[in-house]
């Protein structure tokens, strides 16, 4: 068989290896050789080609393999093929033969019915990169070894194939165009095919038999070629094919078992290999090489680089020798950035890469961040080899020391980058150009004496003093930078010491040690040390912003004076990467301030400010050693933080974002100093003291919190509330904040409970005080108000776990009194909005002193934020008299007060309105009703019963409250994407020159009513209702209620509101147990902890109503809850809420035909009735309607 063999060449360096010779002259003896080569040979190469092969033709790198067959089929012509009985396509990436090829070829024309066939197959996959649009790649031929016979050799539809094929621009294209096209293409026609190596019983196992088992096609399968890529394969891809073992077995085969010559191979691939992935891959950043002596090839490698990829730094690793030096000189070294000498310091590696890298960053990081450098002047290939690992050791640990300081893994990332840079030259001309580019951000300068002059001067031009000149002009630049010289001369320590720079003999035994002496002590790395100007005495120290603050306004004034003057504190900020405060401590010298006190007082100022903009906006991580009063909210262990600590982690990346903290002037937006205990530490405390017992058993809520209190905390806890209270000063409020706690569509709101403890002098009793509350809380997940709340939202109990929140309180102290200047809730959505008031509006309540009175339903102050000044509550005398909020929450400092109690209001103080004008904050928010002239007098020097109004605030803007909650609600509420409800806290009580707070306590979504399902209401016939409200709330349909159960008007009485919630008790706890629901129909407040303002229930006593109506009756008119915590709860478990007034004539309410039917269940006060069929229930939240009808009166 006459056969014609085009073999596809490429090699970066135009060299043609061992690996393609032997090859080659394999495959010679069983046909003439067409050698096409991608690219230009070297001359020897060329030759060798020409007297081993029939042509050889080098042509332009383009187009792969494809290109080059497609050329060399138009080179050789279809008259001229038609003498050959079978082409042979083959490319280089085979290596071999490790066998005879005669066995193949002989078995190959032993099948005379095959049109075409390959050395190997490739089967069936799915491929995004190779499979083009449909990613499905079809089993085929691999193109690496293609055999095509007569007659398909000499058929038009062979040429069509490749004179219609576009070039390949890339690997992928190449593949999907050409090899995984090919066999198919042709089989359709068909023409039979098939491969020489059989391997169609390992296609369930590999899809690419040749790469993922080389060695058993070698040694079982009689194949005799195997991939180059089998030993440069990427390592991920090699595990993804086979057991990672691919390539050892290959090598260990062919080089015991046959005689191929593979370590020649390997030579070869280790020369091309890194040119062959750049080509690939143009993504690197940097290249180090090694220096071989014998094989100056390195220096060819680095300029071609460098012609490829002009900006990709090469860099040259070489062990140190004269004759190494001598014979780098003398090459041709203009692809290399830098040459390094290895002294078997593995530190040298991070440090050259550190360099690349700094160079690399040095104009962004150092020019437009503020990052601060160190200029490295050497030459010498040997000692700058041995200062870098230093160098980068000494910045390294000082990077490790403020990394402390971070709060979180984001502020660790922004430190790293922050760290100094090193910048080398390595001439006197690339100094100065250095010098004067980052003159204004450098922490100093290390310098050799003696070095050349310009880039590419030869060593012998060296100018002994260049270093002398160098530090001369530094010095009259700018006498206060630090500059290090050294040098083997010692006597250029004298003038060294003239110009004030530092000097180091470059022999000395202690050079090292010397050098990172000078950069602690000049350059600002480690402590900061004070010293006495006078005597140079240390007299204090500081290794972080905190001690920085207390010493600086402690130390003497000439110590201040003489370190602000040198900018001492400015280098050690910098050094740190502190650079905004740096620069604005900086930026301030004595001239600008009257005396040293009022300078100190700035740089305080600007210190203590610093510190709480950087501990706002992130969560920490709680660490003994480097939490302070400075980090807004940290956390401490693992798990979940829960919903309401998410709530506040939101808020303050919210307060943030928005640059709210400081809007205001005068006044400090932000969250209390929060801490969070993860959930890891429930699960620990409830396993390690076996509480689980507690989830099955039906105990009451005083036992259930006797074992939780009684039990001990983790040990790991309890440390890190030790170290913790060491930074408070004042009340702390322990929160929960559970999994499920305000969380999109099930809040919890004011399910769970909030202790309050005063702060105490004492770490131990305070420690108890902490431990206690936060073990009470635990406690109060299975209380019996929680345990009906989750089943009615289709939780589980044993689902839920607890986070706590231990947040500083708000407020200052008076009389042993504690308690902020108001507090209040606010909504994005008012459900009830008056006059101008729109729904977007928001709606507003607060109250003066803690806000428990708020979120328990207590009398408050509403307001709407867009009309502030329209305040309902206040615009009659009589209704400011009969409505305002008539007593304040306040809460003891005496810490016997706080015990064991479900009660978590046990050491609150309930202050009247007689008691409240001799406290600081009534100024803020009270009016005082001026009975003479039967008015409200809003002057604080009026005498007489005080009213809280609010109207120094609403009417006279003292403090823009409004503006505030406005600005809160509308950016909750557009990152949360619904509406909001937060809790807030203002303390207005402050000294002069401070600012005032307004604290965001809790941020949770409000369950929306505009999904509810829609009503036409004129066709409804409203007045046959047995309910029907034009103030509802609720989820649209209701279905399977037939009971309802209603206060008897004329059995109620407003001082027995308390026993008509033990009775409701009674009646939910049966229709709980018959497994029914029902409307419930009551005058007042439903939930208010105020008595006197309505029937005063918790969860677990209406658990079971689906439907609530406030109706209010002409002998209890009150106005109504909406949006309470109370409320909330009602609104998220879909349960309905109607307000009526049905003598007023807002409303209907029928309690005459309910009093007609026969009762279910009757007692002193309350009364049930159940329907035949099931009520037709409708509430309507786009109209804010509701209706509740029997179902024939549809």
């Amino acid at each position: 068989m006459k056969r014609l063999i085009v073999y596809f060449h490429y090699d970066p360096l135009g060299q043609i290896d061992t690996a393609c010779r032997v090859a080659v002259e394999a495959m010679a003896h069983y046909g003439e050789v067409f050698f096409i080569s991608n690219g230009t040979l070297r001359p020897a190469d060329r030759a060798w080609a020409a007297s081993v092969t029939l042509t050889c033709r080098e042509r332009e790198n383009k187009g792969l393999d494809v290109g080059a067959y497609k050329e060399a089929l138009a080179v050789i012509g279809r008259g001229r093929l038609a003498r050959y009985d079978e082409l042979v396509l083959m490319n280089f990436t085979l290596a071999g033969p490790v066998c005879s090829l005669a066995s193949m070829f002989a078995a190959m024309e032993a099948r005379p019915e095959l049109a075409f066939w390959g050395l190997t197959r490739h089967y069936a996959m799915k491929s995004r990169r190779f499979g083009g649009r449909s990613g499905e790649v079809p089993e085929h031929l691999q193109s690496h070894f293609l055999a095509v016979r007569a007659p398909l050799l000499h058929s038009e539809d062979f040429w069509q194939y490749w004179q219609k094929m576009p070039l390949p621009k890339s690997y992928e294209e190449s593949i999907a165009n050409h090899e995984t096209r090919f066999t198919a293409h042709f089989a359709n026609l068909g023409c039979r095919w098939d491969s020489y190596v059989d391997t169609k019983d390992l296609r369930d196992v590999f899809v690419n038999p040749i790469m993922a088992c080389p060695r058993e096609l070698l040694a079982n399968r009689g194949c005799p070629f195997f991939k180059r890529r089998s030993f440069f394969t990427p390592y991920a891809d090699e595990l993804r094919r086979t057991d990672g073992t691919a390539a050892r077995t290959l090598y260990d085969y062919v080089k015991q078992e046959t005689n191929y010559p593979v370590d020649l191979l390997l030579a070869a691939l280790l020369q091309r290999q890194p040119l062959e992935a750049l080509a690939r891959d143009d993504s690197f950043d940097f290249i180090l090489t090694m220096y071989n002596v014998g094989e100056p090839d390195v220096f060819a490698f680095a300029r071609i680089v460098k012609e490829r990829h002009p900006n990709t730094p090469v860099a040259l690793l070489t062990s140190f020798s004269k004759d190494i030096y001598r014979r780098i000189e003398e090459q041709d070294r203009s692809g290399l950035d830098y040459i390094f000498s290895w002294h078997g310091n593995t530190d040298l590696i991070i440090g050259i890469i550190k360099l690349v890298e700094d160079k690399m960053n040095a104009d962004e990081d150092i020019l437009e961040g503020g990052v601060q450098a160190i200029l490295l002047v050497e030459d010498s290939i040997r000692f700058y080899s041995t200062y870098l690992p230093e160098l980068y050791k000494l910045l390294l640990l000082q990077n490790t020391e403020f990394l402390k300081d971070a709060f979180n893994e984001q502020q660790q990332v922004l430190r790293k980058r922050a760290r100094p840079k090193i910048l080398l030259a390595r001439c006197y001309e690339e100094a100065v150009e250095l010098y004067e580019r980052y003159k204004k951000n450098l922490l100093g300068v290390i310098s050799d004496v003696g070095f050349v002059l310009r880039r590419n001067d030869p060593p012998e031009s060296e100018k002994l003093d260049a270093g002398i000149d160098l530090c001369r002009r530094i010095k009259q630049d700018n006498p206060l930078m630090p500059v290090l010289l050294q040098s083997s001369q010692v006597a250029f320590g004298k003038q060294a010491a003239e110009l004030g720079a530092g000097f180091i003999a470059k022999n000395s035994k202690t050079l090292l040690s010397q050098l990172s002496e000078y950069i602690a002590k000049e350059f600002a790395f480690g402590d900061f040390v004070f010293k006495d100007p006078d005597t140079g005495a240390e007299i204090g120290r500081a290794k972080d912003l905190t001690q920085m603050q207390q010493m600086i306004a402690t130390i003497p004034d000439k110590a201040f004076e003489y370190h602000t003057s040198q900018n001492h504190l400015s280098k050690w900020l910098y050094s740190r990467g502190l650079f905004p405060l740096a620069a604005s401590i900086r930026q301030y010298n004595k001239s600008h301030f009257a005396s040293v006190e009022d300078h100190r007082n700035a740089l305080v100022n600007l210190i203590r400010d610093y510190r709480t903009l950087l501990g706002q906006g992130v969560v920490a991580r709680f660490d003994a050693e480097t939490y302070s009063d400075a980090v807004a909210f940290a956390r401490i262990g693992e798990g979940s933080l829960g919903g309401k600590a998410r709530g506040l982690a939101f808020m303050n990346s919210m307060l943030m974002k928005h640059r709210q903290y400081d809007k205001y002037e005068n006044v400090r937006i932000m969250i209390p100093r929060s801490v969070v205990i993860a959930t890891e530490y429930f699960d620990d405390f409830i396993r390690h003291n076996g509480l689980k017992y507690i989830i099955s058993q039906d105990f009451s809520d005083e036992e259930i919190l006797s074992e939780f209190v009684s039990s001990a905390l983790p040990s790991r806890l309890h440390d890190a509330l030790k170290s913790y209270i060491r930074t408070v000063r004042t009340p702390l409020a322990i929160r929960s904040s559970s999994k499920l706690e305000d969380s999109h569509y099930q809040p919890f709101a004011g399910i769970y409970s909030t202790y309050m403890i005063p702060y105490v002098d004492n770490e131990d009793q305070m420690l108890r005080l902490l431990l206690k509350a936060v073990k009470s809380v635990y406690a109060s997940v299975y209380f019996a108000a929680s345990r009906a709340y989750i089943q009615t939202s289709q939780n589980l109990i044993s689902e839920e776990k607890m986070a706590v929140i231990i947040q500083e309180v708000c407020g200052t102290e008076q009389e042993g009194l504690f308690f902020p200047t108001c507090s209040g809730v606010a909504r994005s959505i008012n459900y009830y909005p008056i006059g101008d008031e729109q729904p977007a509006d928001g709606v507003c309540n607060v109250a003066m002193g803690l806000g428990k009175l708020v979120v328990d339903g207590g009398r408050t102050l509403r307001f709407s934020p867009s009309y502030p000044q329209k305040v309902l509550q206040t615009s009659t005398p009589e209704l400011a008299l009969r409505d305002t909020q008539n007593e304040v929450l306040a809460l003891s400092l005496r810490p016997e007060e706080f015990r064991t109690s479900i009660d978590d209001a046990v050491n609150l103080h309930r202050l009247s309105l007689t008691e409240i004008g001799r406290f600081r904050n009534s100024k803020y928010v009270c009016s005082v009703w001026d009975r003479e002239n039967e008015r409200i007098s809003d002057s604080p020097f009026d005498s007489g019963r005080k009213v809280i109004t609010f109207n120094n605030i609403l009417k006279y803007n003292t403090f823009p409250l409004a503006k505030i909650v406005s600005d809160i609600l509308r950016m909750g509420a557009e990152e949360m994407r619904c509406p909001v409800e937060v809790e807030f806290a203002v303390n207005m009580d402050v000294a002069p020159g401070q600012q005032q707070i307004f604290n965001l306590l809790q941020i949770r979504p409000i369950i929306d009513n505009q999904d509810n399902r829609a009503i036409d209401w004129e066709a409804e016939e409203t007045s046959r209702a047995l309910i029907y409200g034009e103030q509802a709330l609720g989820i649209g349909m209701m279905a399977d209620i037939a009971d309802i159960i209603y206060v008897k008007s004329e059995a109620f009485d407003s001082l027995a509101t308390e026993k008509i919630a033990d009775e409701l008790l009674t009646f939910n706890n049966r229709m709980r147990d018959e497994g029914r629901s029902y409307i419930l129909v009551g005058p007042g407040r439903w939930g208010s902890s105020d008595p006197f303002l309505g029937v005063p229930v918790k969860w677990n006593h209406i658990s079971e109503a689906k439907v609530i109506v406030e109706c209010g009756i002409e002998k209890f008119d009150v106005e109504p809850s909406q949006g309470t915590h109370f409320f909330q709860n009602v609104t998220s478990l879909g349960v309905g809420y109607l307000t009526i007034n049905p003598f007023r004539g807002d409303g209907i309410f029928r309690e005459g035909e309910l009093d007609g039917r026969r009762a279910v269940y009757e007692g002193t006060f309350l009364r049930q009735v159940r329907f035949e069929k099931p009520l037709w229930v409708c509430i309507d939240g786009r109209s804010n309607k509701g209706i509740v009808k029997e179902e024939g009166d549809k």
